[in-house]
């Protein structure tokens, strides 16, 4: 839990402040892979870069970020962000919706290729969410490839464990 306002520094950037607003992102790691890891991700906000600021500021920032990582990190064909589960209150029915899609072959391939070994069955299983929300609501269920190769600022690499 760490809040995220408009970062001083780049107008266009956000960051952990904590002046900033509530946000609130539970992951857990799935896999650890070649250079990177598959982390589940679960936000219950929904800030504007959420996973990216949150993933950033834990020093393994998403890989193929272009704004919150690294430029010499973990070579990925895209971002690798992809909305796996989003929910949400209709605002006029007040009905629960919800919605699936699977991860782009892009994504998939990327994944296969850290893992280091053949295809696997990935279902639902390799993707990243990130997305707008109302406050309280728990709107995206997904996994996420992060950085493992970034340094925090004493040059130690952090080792990634079950958290919330």
């Amino acid at each position: 839990d760490k809040p995220i306002a408009r970062s001083t520094k780049d107008r266009k950037r956000m960051a952990v402040d904590p002046a900033g607003r509530e946000a609130v992102t539970e992951w857990t790691l799935l896999e650890n892979l070649k250079n990177a890891a598959l982390l589940d991700v679960h936000i219950l906000t929904g800030r504007t870069h959420q996973i990216r600021v949150h993933m950033q500021s834990l020093h393994h920032p998403v890989a193929g970020d272009p704004i919150y990582g690294q430029k010499n990190g973990v070579k990925a064909p895209r971002l690798m962000l992809h909305a796996y589960t989003l929910s949400f209150t209709h605002p006029r029915t007040g009905e629960r919706l919800s919605f699936t899609a699977p991860p782009p072959e892009a994504f998939t391939a990327a994944v296969k290729k850290w893992q280091g070994r053949g295809p696997r069955m990935m279902g639902g299983e390799v993707c990243a969410a990130a997305a707008a929300a109302q406050e309280g609501e728990a709107p995206a269920h997904a996994e996420c490839a992060v950085d493992k190769r970034a340094t925090n600022r004493s040059g130690q690499k952090p080792v990634f464990q079950d958290a919330k």
